[in-house]
């Protein structure tokens, strides 16, 4: 009876010996993919780099076009558009914030209207690069992920086959099965969405706080 009740409430804890053997060994199963993994690890730059480089060129397309374009002849507005996007550099204090392109105070309205067109079909290039990007990387990572848990199931199945009578009798078939869904589908999850999304978040936040340093390391320091 004690022997039921400890299979009973410590079936479910149990936890693996060694992580680090238990990781290696799934990474023997993830070999064969290793193609598709770096496809999954480029789609996934890709997608970070349009995340962290869309809102930039939002903020310039409003502070070098939109607000210019609501106060042309206005001197105040227009003091602020020449700090903003004039700036040459030999001011090391002085950073212009249109990277994008330099524009003139003297420009035409044509020209600036221009200008912020080019500016926003870059930003829906952007937004379409991150879209196919994590696109892919969900397919790929799904693809080879499922591949994997296929052989792991097979390899389960046939250990299963080769236990003696014994084990049968000693465990219940009820709780052999129980483990056995469980565990393949914690490692579904984690080889699918978990990770990749773990890993997408962890990059962008790395990326976004590089670009936050580099544009003023107070303001960046504040945020963080």
């Amino acid at each position: 009876m004690f022997r039921d009740a400890e299979r009973i409430f410590g079936g479910e804890v149990s936890k693996p010996v060694n992580v680090f053997v238990t990781l290696r060994r799934f990474g023997g199963y993830f070999r064969p993919y290793l193609r598709q993994y770096l496809i999954v690890l480029v789609m996934m730059i890709l997608s970070t780099w349009s995340q962290a480089t869309a809102p930039r060129l939002i903020g310039q397309a409003v502070d070098c076009y939109l607000v210019p374009l609501t106060g042309i002849g206005s001197a105040a507005e227009r003091s602020v558009f020449e700090f903003a996007s004039e700036s040459d550099g030999s001011d090391p204090g002085v950073q212009s914030n249109c990277t994008y392109v330099t524009p003139k105070a003297d420009r035409t309205e044509a020209e600036m209207i221009a200008g912020l067109g080019g500016l926003v079909l870059r930003i829906a290039g952007l937004y379409i690069i991150g879209t196919v990007s994590v696109g892919l990387m969900f397919y790929f990572m799904v693809w080879s992920g499922q591949h994997v848990l296929k052989t792991l199931r097979v390899q389960v199945l046939q250990q299963i086959n080769r236990l003696s009578i014994a084990y049968h009798v000693e465990h219940e078939a009820g709780d052999t099965m129980s483990r056995v869904t469980n565990d393949a589908d914690t490692i579904q999850q984690g080889m699918t969405f978990a990770l990749v999304q773990v890993a997408s978040g962890l990059s962008l936040i790395i990326w976004v706080s590089y670009n936050m340093l580099t544009t003023s390391v107070p303001y960046a320091l504040v945020a963080l």
